[in-house]
């Protein structure tokens, strides 16, 4: 019996127009990986105390390239508290 044919891995690719609307949002060719720029303003040299997938991700580098992955740190606690933050250091409101 002849065995099924092997599944081919897909191959994730950053898409430019994930940052639409996400100022926020960088991506490093070199190293193929996203991060977020609030949050790393807002967590350098900090301890997150945040938990879940990802989280130390968005500071570093985050290689999961897929916009399922942008959208839920968009929603993260995490980067609405920096968010937050930032807009009211910046005098927005």
């Amino acid at each position: 019996m002849a065995e099924p044919p092997a599944k081919k891995k897909r191959v994730h690719v950053f898409q430019d127009a994930w940052k639409k609307g996400r100022q926020w949002l960088v991506y490093n060719p070199q190293t193929k990986e996203m991060s977020c720029s609030i949050c790393q303003a807002f967590f350098k040299g900090k301890l997150t105390g945040y938990s879940g997938f990802g989280r130390d991700a968005w500071l570093k580098g985050c290689g999961r390239l897929k916009q399922e992955v942008v959208v839920e740190h968009d929603a993260s606690k995490m980067h609405r508290d920096a968010y937050a933050a930032e807009k009211t250091r910046m005098g927005v409101a």
